[in-house]
């Protein structure tokens, strides 16, 4: 988070367009959904899903309870946010601090931990950092809510699929492509409490290419005054703050697809003006703020091979920053402030491969090894293998569904405390036969 304002030109505003030409290709998860409103019951349980077993399924067959919300549901309804979204899923809801907003699943919430035990990914790829584990999901969260294709929200826990983090559910996010664009889209809005944003999207599908570029702004002021009874004294304006309410974001979303091969990045950057005094800071004073910047490349290679094998290969780099400033009194002269400056920053990367076995004709095959491969610093992303796993991490938390573990540290090889682990674990499954029918 900076401690400056975030203030974007129409210059910088289109360097963020054009300078992450990157995108992606057709996710798994990415088919198209008719208008839900008008679908029977029949047709409401055959909609494909994909997140609750990393392959796509009618939503009937989904061993989780999914809730599906579309492009035509978050247009009808005018959702500007995922926290938006989120707060008519049912079993969730959303709170706000002015600053971050929090999700809670079932009526469990744990204040200030920045939604650790939600899962959030865009198109397969986790968006929770790998220093405080966080889902963003109000304005700090990096991508437009008009690219948004569909949502799918995971309930209950999934970890054996993605990890510690899938405690409470799985957040998937499936962006729009090329095609449904189809074109150049500019977009303004103006609102009250001097608020305005604007968006250029731009989209193709060329034969065996396709891409899509977009790039937004938003800035608001917020509230001119906000009271709080807590400060309603005459040494802290009788608890109205002025001008402390301000949010202004720029994010990014680029893809391209070419065959099986599909490219996507993304950045986000958010700067918020705290209103509400945290931690001792001075009230009513319009430098408390922080900023959050979140960006990642991913390059994924998808393909089918005949009626039996999948096989899902991906690489990524991801960077998290953070910055906050806090006003305080001086300790030398009350009269006087003195800013204190929080710094965070994290970047990760990483290499995976699945290769499932397709089931036939309904009958069930067993299950096939997964090998993946991850890198990380300081934390890497959560790792999900049902069968066999090969996984790397310079950091002091590394998630396994162990049954058998074996670690050493080479440190005569890496100036840091590197960790090899490997992971086998043995499954069994019965295999239904036609005969046993």
């Amino acid at each position: 988070m900076r401690s400056t304002s975030l203030a974007l030109t129409p210059t910088l505003f289109l360097a963020f367009l054009f300078s992450l030409a990157a995108g992606k290709a057709n996710c798994a998860g990415q088919e198209s959904i008719r208008d839900l409103a008008e679908a029977t019951l029949e047709q409401l349980g055959s909609v494909k899903v994909y997140s609750a077993s990393k392959h796509l399924q009618a939503a009937c067959d989904a061993p989780s309870s999914v809730t599906v919300v579309t492009a035509d549901e978050i247009q009808k309804y005018g959702y500007r946010t995922l926290a938006d979204i989120l707060k008519t899923v049912p079993g969730f809801f959303v709170m706000n601090d002015r600053n971050y907003s929090s999700v809670g699943v079932r009526g469990l919430a744990r204040p200030g931990d920045y939604n650790t035990r939600i899962l959030l990914l865009v198109d397969g790829h986790r968006l929770n950092d790998n220093v405080y584990d966080e889902a963003m999901v109000g304005t700090e969260f990096p991508i437009n809510i008009d690219l948004i294709q569909r949502v799918e929200v995971i309930r209950g826990p999934v970890s054996s699929l993605y990890g510690s983090n899938a405690l409470f559910g799985v957040i998937n996010i499936i962006t729009k492509r090329g095609r449904d664009i189809n074109g150049l889209e500019l977009s303004a809005e103006a609102a009250s409490f001097n608020t305005y944003s604007g968006t250029i999207t731009y989209g193709r599908k060329l034969r065996q290419l396709e891409f899509l570029i977009s790039s937004t702004f938003y800035g608001s002021r917020g509230n001119n005054s906000l009271f709080f009874p807590e400060f309603n004294t005459p040494e802290t304006n009788y608890g109205i703050a002025r001008h402390a309410d301000d949010d202004q974001v720029g994010s990014a979303l680029a893809t391209i697809s070419f065959r099986d091969f599909t490219l996507q990045a993304v950045y986000g950057t958010r700067e918020k003006g705290i209103p509400t005094a945290p931690y001792g800071t001075i009230f009513n004073n319009s430098g408390t703020r922080t900023t959050d910047s979140n960006s990642y490349i991913d390059l994924r290679y998808q393909h089918s091979f005949g009626n039996s094998w999948d096989v899902l290969a991906r690489t990524f780099y991801d960077r998290y920053t953070y910055q906050g400033t806090y006003i305080y009194a001086s300790p030398l002269d009350p009269s006087q402030t003195s800013p204190n400056l929080d710094f965070a920053d994290g970047k990760w990367w990483g290499l995976s491969c699945r290769s499932p076995r397709r089931s036939c004709s309904g009958i069930a095959s067993p299950p096939e090894p997964n090998i993946v491969t991850t890198f990380g610093k300081t934390k890497p992303t959560t790792i999900s293998i049902p069968i066999c796993s090969i996984s790397m991490t310079n950091g002091n938390r590394l998630w396994e569904p162990c049954t058998c573990r074996m670690s050493s540290p080479f440190r005569s090889l890496w100036p840091s405390t590197w960790v090899f682990a490997m992971t086998i674990t043995a499954l069994s499954m019965p295999v239904e036969t036609p005969e046993s029918h």
